[in-house]
């Protein structure tokens, strides 16, 4: 992830063989949740754990930081209607350059 052209945010994702073949062309630079539709793949909810930690040598070499240097971890879960994940994320950012915001409705 950039921020005024510096990265601040490491984004990983785990797909599965056929998803990533079909998004092969936008895995760099993109967010792949909002195309998803585009391949008929419906999110019907997503889970996200968010936790503190603190950055490892290579994370702060990346992120233009000292190591220790505090981060914020925001994993991610698309789930489709049926249950089954679609893919899982993790984006690893700088506590400094991440607001993060969510909205709840009740069930």
């Amino acid at each position: 992830m950039l921020a005024d052209g510096k990265v601040v945010g490491l984004d990983t994702l785990w797909l599965p063989r056929a998803l990533a073949d079909k998004l092969k062309d936008h895995l760099h630079g993109e967010f792949i949740i909002p195309l998803l539709p585009q391949y008929g793949i419906i999110v019907d909810h997503s889970k996200y754990q968010i936790e503190a930690t603190t950055a490892t040598e290579v994370q702060a070499q990346m992120l233009d930081v000292v190591s220790g240097y505090p981060l914020l971890v925001m994993r991610y879960f698309p789930t489709a209607a049926d249950g089954r994940p679609i893919l899982a994320g993790q984006n690893v950012t700088r506590a400094d350059r991440l607001t993060c915001n969510f909205t709840s409705r009740a069930e």
